[in-house]
């Protein structure tokens, strides 16, 4: 038997960086995002236009190519802050998400150690991305070119958009020890 005896509050590690190419990658990954078709994810706590959530395994195609150096190079920043460069970062999945007017994704979680979000479209009345932390909500300000990474077992969702698209890349990680 398990009897809890005490919590700690202790802050939330929450990452932004900027991905210093956007304007250059942006027109580059959109577009061969549009080549993969539209496959639609719509259920009880999410209606999602445009998404390859299920492939999220698969690495060797279109996007992916150009966008897993950069998660890739953002891991590497994040286990020099993090780790002192004690760790190696690895990416274990990567999807994209765009979200129509009207689209959403209620509260979820994800797996590895950080769930991190690339914001590769945002259109002005697009929703910023909202964490639940101890049962209050979050609101992160991001722009258009920024990754957000926090723990992944941290509840997030991105409420009902309000502008004609947004466009994400999410991806899971998790860091293995340097022998």
């Amino acid at each position: 038997m398990i009897k809890r005896i005490g919590t700690c509050s202790l802050e939330i590690p929450l990452f932004v960086f900027k991905v210093v190419n956007h304007d250059e990658l942006k027109p580059k990954l959109l577009s061969q995002i549009e080549e993969l078709g539209t496959y639609s994810y719509i259920n009880e706590g999410q209606r999602i236009s445009h998404t390859d959530w299920h492939l999220r395994g698969d690495r060797d195609f279109g996007y992916k190519k150009i966008f897993l150096p950069i998660a890739l190079a953002h891991m590497a920043l994040l286990s020099k802050e993090i780790h002192r460069n004690k760790y190696t970062g690895f990416i274990d999945e990567c999807w994209f998400q765009q979200y129509n007017e009207g689209d959403y994704h209620g509260l979820h979680t994800h797996n590895g150690s950080l769930a991190s979000v690339y914001y590769l479209e945002l259109g002005d009345k697009a929703p910023h991305t909202t964490l639940s932390i101890n049962g209050k909500e979050v609101t992160i300000p991001v722009a258009e070119g920024h990754i957000i990474s926090f723990p992944s077992y941290i509840e997030y969702e991105s409420k009902p958009n309000g502008t004609n698209r947004k466009t994400v890349i999410a991806y899971n990680s998790w860091f293995k020890e340097v022998l």
